[in-house]
């Protein structure tokens, strides 16, 4: 709703004309991760080594214009440096590389290293949410770790066809809302690494405004060619 208007021409769909925005749902907490052969031990010991050595520094992506491959660009963007993107086919072949040491850093959700993360074969530098995850309480947020102002979140919502009336969409949302409000649930949240954030649709309609100007920040600083949309 946000990315893909930018990235592909042809798409099946017009976000704004053919979608109605009905809730934002969650954020997913995603962590800068090293290889604990790299020897570093904090974002700050992280930079140090990358701006006097970037060209020796390979990073897991998912390909051009992925999430990861966005926050690398703006990564070098605001260190001067020149780590080098590899795209893998998911976030399971990248973690495995991670721990061969294959690339050393990189920046995807928690649920792919954590259990990595606890084998000690990965190290979390840092967490992507606005405060520290249940999962990992001692790592440090973005921010905390001096690394604040990445434009960039990955979330999940809820949409519904053009011409969905008003009062259903009132109805779907206020149904969501409560669910994801729910001390039970969001505790289980909690364990899938993901932060609730459930919206009213004007909320989403808002957030939705913010998050595209975020996108453009970011393409726009990461060079991304505009591709054919090939549906998998």
């Amino acid at each position: 709703m946000s990315y893909n208007p930018l990235l592909f021409d042809h798409l099946p769909y017009d976000a704004e004309r053919d979608l109605v925005p009905v809730a934002r749902l969650f954020f997913l907490n995603e962590g800068l991760f090293v290889s604990t052969e790299l020897g570093v031990n904090s974002v700050a010991e992280l930079k140090a080594m990358a701006q006097t050595k970037s060209d020796k520094l390979n990073y897991a992506t998912l390909g051009e214009g992925s999430f990861p491959e966005l926050f690398l660009r703006w990564l070098n963007n605001q260190w001067g440096t020149k780590i080098v993107g590899v795209p893998y086919k998911g976030g399971g072949p990248a973690a495995q590389a991670l721990a061969g040491n294959q690339v050393q850093l990189t920046r995807f959700g928690i649920g792919n290293f954590l259990g990595l993360v606890r084998a000690g074969k990965v190290k979390a530098l840092a967490v992507s949410a606005d405060k520290r995850s249940a999962l990992l309480p001692d790592v440090p947020t973005l921010a905390e770790a001096g690394l604040g102002g990445y434009p960039g979140q990955g979330w999940w919502g809820l949409a519904m066809p053009k011409g969905t009336p008003p009062a259903l969409v009132d109805k779907v949302n206020a149904a969501f809302v409560k669910v994801f409000s729910e001390p039970k649930f969001t505790a289980f949240l909690d364990q899938q690494a993901v932060v609730p954030a459930p919206t009213s649709p004007a909320g989403f309609v808002a957030f939705l405004k913010e998050d595209r100007k975020a996108a453009e920040t970011l393409i726009k600083i990461a060079n991304s060619k505009r591709e054919e949309y090939k549906p998998h």
